[in-house]
């Protein structure tokens, strides 16, 4: 199945509610996931998995060289551009492998940068849509990481996708303008409330009263400190793996029972179908 991970607003967490929340259902589920994206940046999917320090020209010369392993040209095929960061038994690892028959786990597939950078041009629209398809044979979930801007690129994917997972900002006006512009996807997405606060001007009650949703295609993502440093050195992955069964005197119980409750919300639409009120459509 195709799940797009997608926002209307740029920096509203679409890449690390991706990969969190892959990484939660590949442990707790024990799916078959694998991660890819159609751009490249700072906040890049292969740059919050890895890590990269220094300045902002040494972490894009850092990642691509010192990281050259995540990166792979599209003419190399899927083979060789699968990469394992969480096995079947629940363990990190960050030194992955090229496996031909992908056991269950956290996977990742990437084009290089060179590639990234022909976004808008119909070549390369017609290279990831075909990777895509590839991936969909290997992997039970193939999880995308799509750009925000509304490149031909995205919005193709988006409504090629299966489910759509839409990142939203907790702000009535982001809100608002999502359910007004983008209401072709609205029926086969879910919503993650990035960086949640309880004391917040527009909660999740609001939401799901002011657009008639279900709840439980409502699901909050609140700010975790440790986990947005682990995307900084690239080991969020190992402390997902280290936490997510921490217990409730663990001062990360919190954001693991949210991240956990996320998962499940993604596996049911997955399983179930997306639901808006008692009716599934």
């Amino acid at each position: 199945m195709r799940v797009a991970f997608w926002s209307n607003y740029p920096g509203s967490g679409v890449t690390s509610n991706m990969i969190s929340l892959g990484a939660a259902m590949s442990l707790l589920y024990k799916a078959r996931i694998i991660l890819t994206s159609n751009h490249y940046g700072m906040r890049d999917l292969g740059r919050c998995i890895t890590g990269a320090e220094g300045t902002e020209t040494e972490r894009q010369t850092n990642l691509y060289y010192r990281n050259r392993d995540f990166y792979y040209p599209y003419k190399n095929g899927v083979e060789a551009g699968l990469k394992l960061y969480i096995d079947s038994a629940g363990r990190y690892i960050k030194n992955g492998f090229s496996p031909k028959e992908p056991e269950n786990g956290l996977y990742c597939c990437l084009f290089e940068k060179e590639y990234s950078d022909y976004l808008y041009e119909v070549n390369f629209i017609d290279r990831f849509g075909t990777l895509v398809d590839r991936l969909e044979e290997r992997g039970e979930f193939v999880f995308m990481d799509l750009q925000s801007q509304g490149s031909f690129c995205t919005l193709q994917e988006l409504e090629r996708a299966d489910l759509v997972v839409v990142s939203l900002r907790q702000e009535e006006k982001a809100v608002r303008n999502f359910f007004k512009r983008y209401e072709s996807i609205t029926g086969k997405s879910i919503f993650l409330l990035s960086g949640y606060k309880r004391n917040g001007a527009y909660l999740k009650k609001d939401i799901v009263s002011d657009f008639h949703l279900h709840p439980e295609r409502v699901a909050i993502m609140p700010y975790s400190r440790e986990i947005a440093s682990g995307y900084a050195d690239g080991r969020v992955l190992q402390y997902i793996c280290e936490n997510i069964d921490c217990g409730a005197r663990s001062p990360e119980h919190t954001n693991f029972w949210h991240l956990k409750r996320a998962a499940a919300v993604l596996m049911q639409a997955l399983e179930n179908g997306v639901h808006c009120g008692q009716r599934a459509i």
